[in-house]
């Protein structure tokens, strides 16, 4: 079963502004959260003019998250573990598959952070 993975971040390398996993089926839930706590002057201004404003937006069909920046890792693990008893039941594995290198270095912060702290989440 796979997950397409997208993260939006301020500049290479730069502090997480999103995550989205969507698996391929339709009938499974997406995971969309973004922060709401963005400072627009320290966005690189194309983040800010191209980024930002499309965070949330309907047009992007994803289920929004409400939840606090600070709760991401915690909510991610729940929507992978949910995902990893559903592809056994399925008698699947779960591939993770993103399309930008640095994509899985913020998922793997977000899910190491609970236990190391963070290195690019913050």
């Amino acid at each position: 079963m796979d997950l397409f993975l997208d993260c939006e971040f301020n500049e290479t390398r730069g502090v997480l502004i999103s995550i989205a996993l969507v698996p391929m089926d339709p009938g499974l839930l997406d995971f969309y959260v973004y922060r709401h706590d963005i400072d627009r002057i320290s966005l690189k201004p194309w983040v800010a003019d191209d980024v930002v404003p499309l965070l949330g937006a309907e047009v992007m069909a994803f289920r929004e998250s409400r939840i606090p920046f600070s709760d991401f890792p915690q909510e991610l693990s729940k929507y992978l573990w949910h995902m990893h008893t559903v592809a056994i039941a399925r008698g699947e594995r779960l591939n993770i598959v993103a399309d930008w290198p640095s994509d899985p270095i913020y998922l793997f912060d977000l899910i190491l952070a609970p236990y190391v702290g963070s290195m690019k989440i913050s």
